[in-house]
Order: structure tokens, then C-alpha cells, then sequence
């Protein structure tokens, strides 16, 4: 299979015709298979299916010491990640957005910041980031 940012950003382009499903397709399933199609790494493979519903969800989040605190943890296993606290050079990126006091699972492509609602997307602007993920040296 090949990886990069057309094959992501087609996958961005279909998210939004499925049904949202806890830890299927949710907001950082959809994130993070969209950063899957871009470098090749898997980031959700150990959670994917592990949870059916908001409760589940938030046990793992507080169980890892928070939702950066459970992406570090993931990050942390593939040294050629780099975390910085906002968008790098409009390289396309894996983010955490905190919207409405709630966290997020985003995917910047580029050019626009998307967060996946369930058949919707929510356009998010670089005040929103909490944290951005891109792989070292790629642009």
C-alpha cells in the first residue's frame, strides 16, 4: 500500500458519508486512520473496536492520565513523530483540538483543520490545537 496526503485527504473526502460508531469511527479513529493513510503509522491499533460507547472512551482517556497524556503514550512507541503545540510549517498532522471544553481527535490537512462529528465535519481554526503530530523532516 502506498502512503501520502492524496490517499488521506481521499479518505477525508468519503469520512463524512459514514455512521459515526464508538471506537470504529469516531473522532480520533477518524484522525488517526487519516494520519495511518498519510505516514504508514498506526496509532489506533491497540484501541480500535476496545470501546462501544462515550463511558468506555473515558475510562481509557483517564486511564492513560488524560487525552494528550493517551496520545503521547502512543506517539512515544514511533521516534519519528514529533509533537509541537501548534500546526509546523502546513505540513499535514495529526491534532488534538479542545472545542467547547471538550478534546478532539483532528486531522490538519494542510490546509484546514477537520473534526470528524458523525456525518459532519467541524472546521477548526489553529486556536483550537492542543497538540500537533507530524513525522521529523517531512514536508
Amino acid at each position: 500500500m502506498s502512503y501520502g496526503i492524496g490517499m488521506a485527504l481521499e479518505y477525508c473526502a468519503i469520512s463524512p458519508q459514514r455512521h459515526w460508531e464508538w471506537g470504529v469511527d469516531d473522532c480520533v479513529a477518524f484522525a488517526t486512520h487519516a494520519f495511518y493513510l498519510l505516514t504508514g503509522i498506526d496509532l489506533f491499533d491497540e484501541y480500535r473496536g476496545k470501546y462501544h460507547n462515550e463511558h468506555d472512551a473515558s475510562t481509557i482517556i483517564a486511564r492513560a492520565g488524560g487525552f494528550e497524556a493517551l496520545f503521547d503514550q502512543e506517539v512515544s512507541k514511533h521516534p519519528e513523530i514529533i509533537k509541537s503545540a501548534a500546526i509546523t510549517s502546513g505540513e499535514p498532522s495529526l491534532c488534538i483540538v479542545k472545542v467547547g471544553g471538550q478534546y478532539y481527535g483532528a486531522f490538519y490537512t494542510g490546509m484546514s483543520i477537520l473534526l470528524y462529528q458523525g456525518e459532519r465535519y467541524i472546521f477548526c481554526n489553529e486556536r483550537h490545537i492542543v497538540a500537533s503530530y507530524s513525522i521529523k523532516g517531512r514536508s
